[in-house]
Parts: C-alpha cells; sequence; structure tokens
C-alpha cells in the first residue's frame, strides 16, 4: 500500500511539473503575440521548401505587411502579400498578389490571370478580413501566417492556442519547440521564437529512407514604419490588363 501511495505521489508531481512547463511556455508565447496585436504595421516574411532528400523540390518565398489605422476617428485594417516560386529574395517567378484596401480583399492569380473580390467592413471588419486572409493561406509557408493572424485579431484579442495538438513542448530563454510522432512515422515540430521578435518554423517528416518527404516553412516578423517603399506595398489592387474576375 505504500509503495502504491508513493507511486501516486510521484505520478502526480510529475504530472503537475509537466502542467506547470506547459503553461510557462505558453506564457511566453502569448507575451510575443500581445506585443505583436499592438504594433500599427508589421512585415511577415516566409519561405517555404518541399521535397525529398537533400533536394527541395519545391520551393517559394512571400512578404505580406499588415497595417491598422485610424482614420476619421475609426480603425481602418490593411493587408497585402506577395508570394514567388524558386527562390529567395530574387522574386523571379510570381505566383499571387492579395490585397485589402480597407474594404475590398483581392486574390490575384498571376498564372492564369484572374482575380477575387470580396468585402469586409464594419464592426467585425477586422475578424473577417483575417478569416479571408486564414482561407486564402490554406498551403505554403502563408499557412502560418494565416494561423498566427486567427490566434492574434479573430477574437479581437490575442489568445495562444497549441498550434500541434498532442504535441508538448520544451522552451529555453528565447524559445519554445513543440513536437510530435517519431520515426519512422510522420514527425513534426514547431519552434516559436520569442526574442526579440515573434518567429516559427515548421518542419514535418515522413516516408522512409527510400523515399523520404520533408516540409519546411519559416515564418518571421518584423515591426516597421509604414511607407510606400517598404515591401513595395501600396495596398492597392488594380486588375491587370486581360485579367478576368472570378465570381462565386
Amino acid at each position: 500500500m505504500k509503495l502504491n501511495v508513493a507511486l501516486i505521489s510521484t505520478a502526480l508531481l510529475v504530472s503537475s511539473v509537466a502542467v506547470a512547463q506547459e503553461k510557462d511556455c505558453e506564457r511566453k508565447i502569448q507575451q510575443s503575440y500581445e506585443h505583436l496585436a499592438k504594433l500599427p504595421s508589421i512585415r511577415f516574411r516566409m519561405q517555404g521548401t518541399e521535397g525529398g532528400g537533400v533536394i527541395s523540390a519545391n520551393s517559394t518565398f512571400a512578404e505580406a505587411i499588415f497595417s491598422i489605422r485610424n482614420e476619421d476617428g475609426r480603425p481602418v485594417y490593411r493587408f497585402e502579400s506577395k508570394e514567388y516560386a524558386g527562390g529567395d529574395l530574387a522574386h523571379i517567378n510570381p505566383i499571387r498578389r492579395i490585397v485589402a484596401d480597407g474594404g475590398n480583399f483581392y486574390i490575384y492569380n498571376v498564372a492564369d490571370n484572374t482575380y477575387s473580390v470580396s468585402r469586409y467592413r464594419g464592426r467585425r471588419g477586422l475578424s473577417q478580413l483575417v478569416q479571408m486572409i486564414d482561407d486564402a493561406a490554406d498551403d505554403g509557408p502563408l499557412m502560418l501566417l494565416g494561423k498566427l493572424m486567427v490566434q492574434i485579431y479573430g477574437d479581437g484579442f490575442p489568445v495562444f492556442k497549441n498550434w500541434l495538438p498532442g504535441g508538448f513542448p520544451v522552451s529555453d530563454r528565447t524559445s519554445v519547440v513543440y513536437s510530435r510522432g517519431s520515426a519512422p512515422l510522420t514527425t513534426t515540430t514547431i519552434a516559436f521564437t520569442t526574442v526579440p521578435m515573434l518567429g516559427i518554423s515548421y518542419v514535418e517528416q515522413a516516408g522512409n529512407a527510400i523515399s523520404p518527404r520533408t516540409v519546411r516553412y519559416k515564418l518571421m516578423t518584423e515591426s516597421i514604419v509604414l511607407s510606400d517603399s517598404v515591401g513595395g506595398a501600396n495596398f492597392t489592387f488594380v486588375p491587370p490588363n486581360g485579367s478576368k474576375e472570378i465570381r462565386d
């Protein structure tokens, strides 16, 4: 009986330590969320590679800017992102551009020269915009941005929720890492860098030694002073010559 009591006490102690560790990790990320939520303008840089073995089959780069400005006594929310294929800062193969101009939300696909437009406004303008961004960012490194914006702005205030259900975090002074799974099954790791600005790294590994597959996405945040020259963003969309609007 005494042995059983000791084992139960040890298990409860281990469990309480684990819960305390998880709460401490969540607190660090929550503080980074709250810092971002106070900024009037944020730049996001994203990179992604997907492929097998040493050589990546696909690589993408994206840059986005989100802005909140008070105009005529009300907040106006704007967003612009540009996605490119085949590398880093060379920007040689544009794929897609997303523009939110304060009331209209445009998605322009370069390959087929088409665009769509939705509208967001009023009291729910921010939550509508964030949901539109998340819906559009369903693949590639922009996926990290969509999820991040939902958790920071979607409820009107920032709330961190575990991105990797079933994954348990470990942390040091500047980062928090969640991991789930083990080889030879799919393994997923999400690392949050919290100092000096929030950064997110996502790695998923699957397959086997003969046919491995690795997905790597990375997102970095930066506080900026908005100007016309920052990232080439002007939050204005003019349909290109010959483009066609896609309606639902």
